[in-house]
This record gives structure tokens, sequence and C-alpha cells, in this order.
């Protein structure tokens, strides 16, 4: 019996992936992670990718029946760094976002606080601080820059989602995201006032792999 796939050997959704993932643990499943986490590493190994990070989609890389096997992988496969999301509740967001994102977010940010945990004593590195999941869906040259101004010092992962809207009707397996939301967030991250922002409280931005001493 497979948790991690259906009969038709595709996963499941977001919501049914989370409860098998909550819901399922041992020897079973971390030997189908072991497994998928190796099919993956290869197909992009194989690719001429080279992996310098992980970060789960739906960042199920942090549930507790996951990270200590992921952990593991990365370590085999001389992966450096991981996205651990945890973020404090921004003070407005109950305000401002629809009440099941900031419910969202304050999961995830729950199970990344644990896996931060787990994970000390590994080779895995991780950014310092998080940003970006009590800015699903509410992005804009405000918001964005009331984050930047309230950073702590350190390293900073920004999680944002960028992109365009199709011009004809949206198809295939990720026409649920290509809307409207994608161009703002495009648009707010292009604009002139961010990168001014940055130049004006010293933020240098950085891809991965970050190389410190």
């Amino acid at each position: 019996l497979n948790m991690l796939t259906g009969p038709n050997g595709c996963f499941p959704g977001k919501a049914e992936a989370h409860r098998r993932l909550l819901e399922s643990s041992g020897e079973d499943l971390k030997e189908e992670v072991r497994r998928e986490f190796a099919a993956q590493y290869t197909a992009l190994r194989d690719a001429g990718v080279a992996v310098d990070h992980l970060d789960g989609h739906q960042h199920v890389h942090v549930f507790p029946a996951v990270i200590g096997t992921v952990a593991l992988c990365a370590a085999e496969c001389g992966i450096p760094w991981i996205r651990i999301p945890e973020e404090p509740p921004a003070p407005d967001a109950g305000d401002l976002i629809h009440p099941a994102l900031t419910g969202e977010a304050d999961a995830y940010s729950r199970l990344a606080a644990s896996a931060r945990l787990r994970i000390r004593g590994t080779p895995l590195r991780t950014a310092d601080h998080f940003r970006g999941l009590y800015l699903k869906g509410r992005l804009s040259p405000t918001t964005l820059a009331e984050t930047i101004v309230s950073l702590p010092p350190g390293l900073t992962e920004l999680m944002v989602h960028p992109g365009r809207t199709p011009a004809g009707p949206a198809a295939g397996p990720f026409a649920s995201f290509s809307h409207r939301d994608r161009e703002w967030e495009l648009e707010t991250l292009m604009d002139e006032g961010f990168r001014l922002l940055l130049r004006e409280q010293r933020i240098a931005l950085t891809p991965y792999p970050e190389v410190r001493p």
C-alpha cells in the first residue's frame, strides 16, 4: 500500500497529502519518502541541475513524518540548505487575510519550528529567518515595505509567488496558480521603490547557496 501516492501513481491533492503525513509514520512511510527523494534527486542530477537547497512543495518536507528522512537523504546527496518556514505571525494578518490562510500559516510555522529542532546536529543549514507565509494573497508595495523594515539582523528567506496570467484560458495541472495575484506580486517585486528600500535598509539580495564564514 502506497502512502504517498494514489492508485493512479500520482500524488494526492494538498489536503489529502497533509492528512496522510500528519496521520502516518513508521518505517514503511520513511522508505517511501526515501525512494521518492532518490528518484527526484536523480532526475535533477541527470538533467544537469545542481541541487543546492530543499524547499518541498506546500512545505511537506517539514512534516514530522518526513523531516528526519529528508535530513538523512540530503546529507547523503551533499545538499547543504533547507527551507524552514518558521515565521512569527504578522500583527495585522488576521484582519487582512482570510482566517483559513492565517490558520494555514500558523500550522506551517509550528511544523517548521519543530523541524528546525530536528535538523540540529545535521549538516543541513537554513536561513536565520523566514517571511512570506502571512503575505500570501496580500503582497503589495505597502505590506512588503512593512516586512522589510521590520526584519531582524541575519539571513532571511523571503517566499513570494510572482507570475503571469495566461493570455487565454488556463489549462493543465498548474492552471489554478495562473491568476492576477501572481502578476500583482511580480509588479510589487519589480517596483523601483522596493529596490530603493533595500538600499536604504542596507539589505543585500543573495541566491542560494549563501556562503558565510
